[in-house]
C-alpha cells in the first residue's frame, strides 16, 4: 500500500516543473508589465510634447495671420498714401510747364523762351505771367 508521504513525495514532483513554468511566467510577467509601464509613460510624454506642438503651432498661426492683416492694412495705406502723393503732386503741377530740346545761350534767358514757345502757339504770355522760370539738370 502506498503511504501518503510517498503520495505526498510523487505529488510535489508532479508539481515542481509546474511551479518553475509559474514562476517563470510570473518574472515574464514582471518585465513585461515594467516595459509597459516604460512605454505607457513614453507615450505620456510624447502627448504632452505634441499637445504643446499643437499650442505653438496655433499660437504661430494666430501670430502669422495677425501679421498678413497688419500687412494688408499697411499696404492699404500705402496705395492711399500714393494716391494722396500722386494727387497732390498733380495739383502743383497744374501752373508748371516743362520746354525740352532748346539749348541754354547766353543771347536769352528762359523767361525768353517761355514767351517764344507762348508765341509759337498762339498763347499771350507777358514776363508778370511767369513766376519762376529756369533750366534743369540734364541726366543724359
Amino acid at each position: 500500500m502506498v503511504t501518503k508521504q510517498e503520495i505526498q513525495t510523487l505529488f510535489n514532483e508532479a508539481i515542481k516543473p509546474l511551479e518553475r513554468k509559474i514562476d517563470s511566467m510570473t518574472t515574464n510577467f514582471i518585465e513585461l508589465k515594467k516595459s509597459v509601464e516604460f512605454l505607457d509613460k513614453k507615450y505620456q510624454d510624447v502627448l504632452s510634447q505634441l499637445r504643446l506642438a499643437k499650442e505653438r503651432n496655433m499660437q504661430q498661426s494666430q501670430k502669422l495671420n495677425d501679421l498678413e492683416s497688419a500687412l494688408e492694412n499697411e499696404r492699404k495705406k500705402n496705395q492711399e498714401a500714393t494716391a494722396t502723393f500722386e494727387s497732390l503732386a498733380q495739383y502743383l503741377r497744374r501752373d508748371f510747364l516743362e520746354i525740352s530740346g532748346i539749348h541754354l545761350s547766353e543771347d536769352y534767358s528762359t523767361n525768353d523762351i517761355v514767351i517764344a514757345v507762348g508765341k509759337a502757339i498762339n498763347v499771350s504770355v507777358n514776363e508778370e505771367d511767369i513766376s519762376t522760370s529756369h533750366p534743369l539738370p540734364s541726366y543724359n
